[in-house]
C-alpha cells in the first residue's frame, strides 16, 4: 500500500544516495481542468470503488510484471478511501487554481506494484465525471505514473507504468507517452523532492 509521508522523507534522502534496482516505486501526477463547482462537486462526491471501470485487466495484460499478472477482482470492489478529501491528502500536493480552474495532483512514492497503482490511480479517473470538457485546455488533461525519482526522460518515458488520458466523461490508458506530459510530470515533481530532501537533511 501507499508509504507514509513521515517515512517517505527519511527514505527520499536514502534512496537518492544508494543505487537501486527498477522496481523501486514510481512516482503520479495528474493535471485536470475543472471549474470550481466542478471541483467542489468532485470533493464531495465519494469515491466509489475500481469495480466502476472495465479495463484493468487490459491495462495489465499490456505490462511485463512478475507473477501471473491478473487483477485481483476481490480489491475492485473494495472502498480503499474513506473520502475524495482524505485521497487528495494522502498526496504530497494538491493545488487547485480557481483563476486557471486547473487541479495538479503530486506523489513521489506511490508504489511499484501495479496493484497498489491501480488502488492509487481510481478516485482520480472519477474526474472525468465532473472535468470541464468544453475548455479547450482540457483537452490535454492527463495521469501519469512513473520513475520520476530514479529514470531520466529518456527511460523514465519507456518504464511508464499508466498513463491516462481524458476523453468526454472517460478515461483511457494510452501507450505513447508525449514528451510534453514527461516534462510536465517532471517540472511539478521535482521541487517537492527537493523540499522533502531539505527536510530529511534537518
Amino acid at each position: 500500500m501507499f508509504w507514509f509521508k513521515r517515512l517517505s522523507v527519511l527514505l527520499i534522502s536514502l534512496f537518492c544516495i544508494l543505487s537501486v534496482s527498477a522496481s523501486e516505486p514510481a512516482s503520479l501526477y495528474a493535471r485536470i481542468t475543472l471549474t470550481p463547482e466542478q471541483y467542489q462537486a468532485f470533493l464531495q462526491s465519494p469515491p466509489g470503488t475500481a469495480a466502476s471501470f472495465n479495463d484493468w485487466q487490459s491495462w495489465f495484460d499490456s505490462k511485463q510484471m512478475y507473477g501471473g499478472g491478473k487483477v485481483n477482482q476481490g480489491e475492485l470492489s473494495v472502498a480503499a478511501w474513506p473520502s475524495m478529501e482524505a485521497y487528495l491528502n494522502s498526496m504530497d500536493v494538491h493545488e487547485y487554481d480557481p483563476k486557471t480552474q486547473v487541479l495538479k495532483i503530486g506523489l513521489l512514492l506511490l508504489s511499484e506494484n501495479y496493484s497498489d497503482v491501480l488502488i492509487g490511480i481510481y478516485p482520480l479517473r472519477r474526474i472525468a465525471e465532473f472535468r470541464q470538457q468544453d475548455n479547450p485546455l482540457a483537452s490535454d488533461d492527463f495521469i501519469i505514473v512513473y520513475p520520476f525519482i530514479w529514470g531520466d526522460d529518456q527511460n523514465s518515458k519507456a518504464d511508464v507504468m499508466a498513463y491516462l488520458q481524458f476523453k468526454g466523461n472517460q478515461s483511457e490508458f494510452v501507450n505513447t507517452v508525449t514528451d510534453e506530459s514527461l516534462k510536465e510530470a517532471s517540472g511539478f515533481l521535482a521541487p517537492i523532492l527537493e523540499k522533502l530532501s531539505r527536510e530529511g537533511e534537518d
